[in-house]
């Protein structure tokens, strides 16, 4: 019984310590792919000069392998590419807020408004039942709309 006890401890043991070896493995290919994708020639400037259209899934990934970042499995290719948009987006200088965009539409949902009007320098309004109505008082700004 005691031979037993100790086999499935020692087991137990294993295994924890293997799982957890792996997670660090990944936590760290994880940073590696990061940096990876931060470290390319376009993500050097602070902000792009101009606004680029944002390339699509297919398009980053082929761009991610002509740059030699290792692409190993479905989830590497998901994240890469995550990252890659997160960085774009922090440097183009009119891209769209998704978030607020997303808000407005729920909003538009919830009030059951036929009509969303969005303007630059002016705060969205809605039509509800034949009237334009403003909730919000938030100017939008040329990257809430692009």
């Amino acid at each position: 019984m005691k031979n037993k006890l100790f086999v499935l401890c020692l087991v137990a043991i294993l295994t924890i310590t293997l799982l957890g070896s792996s997670s660090t493995a990944q936590t760290s290919s994880t940073n590696d792919l990061f940096k990876s994708v931060e470290s390319l020639t376009m993500f050097q400037a602070a902000k792009f000069n101009a606004h680029y259209r944002a390339p699509n899934t297919d398009q980053i990934e082929t761009l991610l392998e002509q740059e030699g970042i290792p692409l190993p499995n479905p989830e590497a290719r998901a994240l890469a590419v995550q990252v890659f948009r997160q960085m774009w987006a922090e440097r183009n200088p009119t891209t769209p807020n998704p978030d607020k965009l997303q808000k407005l539409l729920e909003t538009v949902i919830e009030k059951k408004a036929s009509d969303l009007h969005v303007t630059t320098g002016s705060p969205p309004v809605f039509r509800i039942d034949g009237k334009i109505v403003s909730f919000d008082t938030t100017v939008l700004t040329a990257p809430d709309l692009t």
